[in-house]
């Protein structure tokens, strides 16, 4: 049945414009333990009033994989800031999730933030209600390509107790996209967490 995920992307239309990627393929804490991986393939259409999105989510130690596919719709715009609601259907290792979504992103002057909440609505008896916002970020653009600022994550499951993550950020901007990399210490053990992003524009 997962395999549907991957099958289903062949079906993306070709005509669709503003390809982004963001990957986030390490995630390490201060034991050397790689701790999260995400994987994203956003198409944005007709002048971005419109996404369709894919997602991988691996968490190494809990032994969890997740794949979703999405469409959004811009509801709001303002200046260069614009609110997406998405909606997603994904298939995890607990059960299979139906997940309503908020998204912001934009920036003015210097100043650049982006985030993303979602809820995960079980569709079958195995898994759990859960709110998860990651990340959302605030950025200044220091000189030319160099920005630093604020990253954070947070997960909360019902009836569970919540897990967040809090640092400072430092990117790159080149011609194709951005270089990330991030410090946050996280309320569990105390441990700090490294992350390597990297977001491409084609």
């Amino acid at each position: 049945m997962k395999n549907l995920f991957y099958l289903s992307l062949l079906a993306i239309p070709l005509w669709a414009q503003n390809n982004i990627l963001d990957l986030r393929p390490l995630e390490i804490d201060d034991h050397g333990t790689i701790t999260y991986q995400n994987f994203i393939y956003s198409r944005y259409l007709v002048g971005g009033k419109a996404l369709l999105s894919a997602v991988h989510i691996r968490i190494p130690p809990d032994n969890y994989r997740e794949f979703a596919l999405g469409v959004g719709y811009n509801f709001a715009s303002l200046n260069s800031v614009r609110g997406y609601l998405v909606a997603s259907l994904s298939s995890a290792t607990d059960d299979y999730y139906f997940q309503p979504a908020l998204m912001g992103i934009g920036g003015m002057d210097r100043w650049f933030a982006f985030f993303y909440l979602t809820c995960y609505l079980p569709l079958g008896d195995d898994g759990i209600n859960q709110w998860l916002l990651d990340p959302f970020e605030l950025q200044y653009t220091l000189v030319g390509p160099l920005s630093i600022g604020f990253s954070s994550y947070y997960y909360r499951p019902n009836g569970g107790e919540p897990s967040y993550k809090l640092g400072g950020k430092m990117s790159y901007a080149h011609r194709y996209g951005s270089l990330d990399v991030t410090l946050r210490r996280t309320n569990r053990a105390q441990r700090l967490e490294l992350q390597l992003r990297t977001v491409v524009a084609f």
